[in-house]
């Protein structure tokens, strides 16, 4: 999840995504919780729908398992999925940083 969370931040850095909130970019991340910044990406055609809702899930996940919150234990096929999907948005918000 983090090296997710630090290709958001370079995405909103560069793109300048929010409006409206404060003259700082990281006092923007800092107001903003992470459903808004995904959600601002998704506008801005950043992120597609489908990547919106991975992020989301993947967020839950990471949640529930940071604070042993409800979640059973989670199989090497869940945690293969977890990185591949990791990767593919990675590499979709790294390819909006090269444009």
């Amino acid at each position: 999840w983090l090296g997710i969370e630090k290709e958001i931040r370079r995405a909103v850095i560069q793109a300048d995504t929010f409006e409206g909130i404060s003259p700082s970019t990281s006092e923007k991340l800092r107001v903003w919780g992470s459903n808004k910044i995904i959600q601002s990406l998704k506008n801005k055609g950043i992120i597609s729908a489908k990547t919106l809702a991975t992020l989301v899930e993947m967020r839950d996940l990471r949640d529930k398992l940071a604070h042993n919150i409800e979640v059973e234990e989670v199989s090497e096929a869940t945690a293969l999925n977890y990185v591949e999907h990791a990767i593919s948005i990675a590499e979709e918000i790294s390819s909006f940083l090269k444009k």
